[in-house]
């Protein structure tokens, strides 16, 4: 008898095979865009979700979407993506390991050998600690579990995001959301800053009541947000007008053909999408934020100097791209003045707390910090336990950050557990900018150009702010 009858029962098979798992991996993937898109939208609402029940929430949504990668998209990551991946995961794998080696018991006389300073710590203050057969490198262990955890969840949502944005219309669609979300924080805060009793959405509003903050306590930390946002928004602009469009390039007719594009690709949307921009930027003027003042002005030349390295313009082109960075700026300081600069201006004059006796004195009591812990850290999340001890103020404001996310990662995690973590970010951003560079995609250029430039101008702002804590 011939076996041909049984060939296409065979094919049928794993026709139907393979279509049930391509429709098992667009329905996860399907789910997690979702999730995803639904915790950009909660996160920053109840007070940029600085409550721990928020943060729960936000661990709780990320498993689920795990779980779903773990059960149904468990696919091979591409290639390039995957070689890409691969030394930033290394060092985020020894990072989460140093973070376990803090929380775990480990024998007294290891931690004493490990970290001297701990073991003083846990004689000192710890009921018992001095006789304790087991001790903890971290001063307050349940805080470095909680904290590590929480890094874990922004680990995993970015995997995840990489995983389920393989598509550039997924990625505008994200960006658009995210650009939608910057502009309702702005001008919510805009219309909370005219009412005469400010609110945050459910609560009222107790300080920075003469600043724009949105549905953030801090005024700070919402010039972090929309700063990270405005570059995404013009990144998305130019993306859709085709700038990097190399029929433009070096012709006299650029500035006609880009505002040709401008009209041609839904022309609401883009007018939106500067709208947006302006009033995300006004919003941060508003908010007195120096370091977002001065970050949104740099994000403007950021993004110029970006545009102008990629056109490599000659002649004609050359002079407009000049003039374009020559107008850009000049529009922004104007706008910057008349939007409230002033009062931004007297904030530098009459609270100095970044050159006087504020944060450079809380900087230099975290050195010695640094010296006593100086390979494994105070364990992660305890800088409000251990800062107490070296705080030479003699105030009675209890600081649970460090205003500068570098020191305080170096003296929670030590130089070890700096280095690991700051090394993966270093990595991803120079793989990301030579990625940037030799792409032809011109879609993909121009939002991948916002997506450096936000990174960037938030890495600047953690010099003097904590934004990196605020989920």
């Amino acid at each position: 008898m011939s076996s041909r009858p049984y060939f296409p029962e065979r094919r049928s098979v794993a026709a139907s095979g393979g279509a049930l798992h391509g429709a098992r991996e667009e329905a996860w993937k399907k789910y997690v865009e979702i999730g995803l898109i639904a915790l950009l939208v909660f996160s920053p609402l109840p007070q940029g979700s600085a409550w721990e029940w928020s943060v729960l929430v936000i661990k709780l949504a990320v498993l689920a979407m795990a779980l779903a990668y773990v059960f149904f998209g468990r696919g091979a990551v591409e290639g390039p993506l995957k070689a890409s991946l691969r030394v930033p995961r290394i060092l985020i794998c020894c990072f989460f390991g140093l973070v376990l080696l803090q929380a775990v018991p480990l024998p007294s006389g290891l931690v004493k050998l490990l970290s001297p300073a701990s073991y003083a710590f846990h004689g000192a203050y710890a009921p018992g600690g001095a006789e304790a057969p087991f001790l903890t490198i971290s001063l307050a262990p349940a805080t470095t579990v909680w904290k590590g955890l929480t890094l874990l969840a922004y680990v995993l949502a970015g995997f995840l995001l990489l995983r389920v944005m393989d598509r550039f219309r997924k990625m505008e669609r994200l960006a658009a959301v995210v650009v939608g979300l910057g502009a309702f924080q702005a001008l919510y805060g805009l219309f909370e800053l005219s009412r005469e009793e400010p609110r945050l959405l459910f609560y009222k509003k107790l300080i920075n009541l003469d600043s724009v903050t949105g549905t953030f306590v801090n005024r700070n930390h919402l010039a972090g947000y929309l700063e990270m946002i405005i570059p995404l928004a013009l990144g998305l602009l130019i993306a859709r007008i085709g700038f990097f469009s190399p029929a433009t390039r070096g012709a006299r007719g650029d500035l006609g053909e880009i505002f040709s594009q401008f009209s041609r690709k839904s022309v609401a949307l883009n007018i939106g999408l500067i709208a947006a921009a302006a009033v995300m930027a006004v919003a941060v003027v508003k908010s007195q934020s120096r370091a977002g003042v001065f970050l949104v002005i740099f994000t403007f030349l950021l993004l110029l100097e970006m545009i102008l390295f990629h056109l490599t313009y000659s002649g004609e082109g050359r002079r407009l791209a000049r003039n374009l960075l020559t107008v850009s700026f000049l529009i922004v300081l104007l706008f910057s003045l008349a939007a409230g600069m002033s009062a931004v201006m007297d904030r530098f004059y009459a609270d100095d707390t970044v050159f006087k006796d504020g944060r450079t004195l809380f900087w230099e009591n975290i050195f010695p910090m640094v010296g006593d812990y100086p390979v494994f850290g105070t364990g992660l999340g305890t800088f409000a336990s251990a800062y107490p001890v070296y705080d030479r103020t003699g105030g009675e404001m209890r600081l649970t950050h460090a205003h500068n996310d570098y020191l305080e990662l170096m003296s929670e995690t030590g130089i070890l557990g700096f280095l690991l973590l700051a090394g993966a970010v270093f990595w991803i951003l120079v793989r990301s900018f030579r990625a940037w560079r030799a792409r032809r995609n011109l879609e993909v250029k121009g939002l991948g150009m916002g997506g450096l430039v936000s990174c960037v101008v938030m890495l600047i702002h953690s010099f003097t702010d904590f934004n990196l804590h605020i989920p």
